[in-house]
């Protein structure tokens, strides 16, 4: 039996506002798309793990970050939402990103008629999420 799939729920929280939090309410429809679509899998929601991190001090606004920056490395998707600039969400994409483990390189054979291509299996996941994706209503 696999593991279930690690989804990471990016986006902006506070972005350019200084006193205040951009709504939140994508969060909820998107964790409710992937479990019903991945009812295995685990879902992680940085603002419920870290309510009113707005308000957090110094030390532990630091360490929440560096713990979110593990948590998105460490996810086997990261869903992004970012209606406008956001630059924790730049880094938990990029962190996310940087965990992957290297592409080995390899020369592809010629294929045979009716050969698969040897990637579709690793892109699988993507055709998954980007079907959920179509299947979804506009958020707003």
């Amino acid at each position: 039996m696999s593991k279930p799939l690690r989804f990471f729920i990016a986006g902006i929280i506070q972005g350019s506002l200084p006193d205040s939090v951009h709504p939140q309410t994508y969060r909820m429809e998107i964790a409710e798309l992937l479990r019903k679509s991945f009812p295995e899998a685990e879902v992680f929601d940085p603002v419920l793990e870290y309510p009113d991190s707005i308000g957090y001090d110094d030390a532990k606004a630091s360490a929440a970050f560096f713990d979110l920056m593990d948590r998105a490395g460490r996810c086997d998707v990261l869903v992004a939402f970012v209606p406008e600039a956001s630059m924790g969400t730049a880094i938990e994409l990029w962190n996310a990103h940087r965990a992957r483990p290297p592409r080995p390189r390899t020369r592809h054979r010629r294929r045979r008629p009716g050969q698969s291509h040897p990637r579709q299996t690793r892109r699988q996941p993507a055709a998954d999420m980007r079907k959920l994706l179509a299947e979804a209503e506009p958020f707003g």
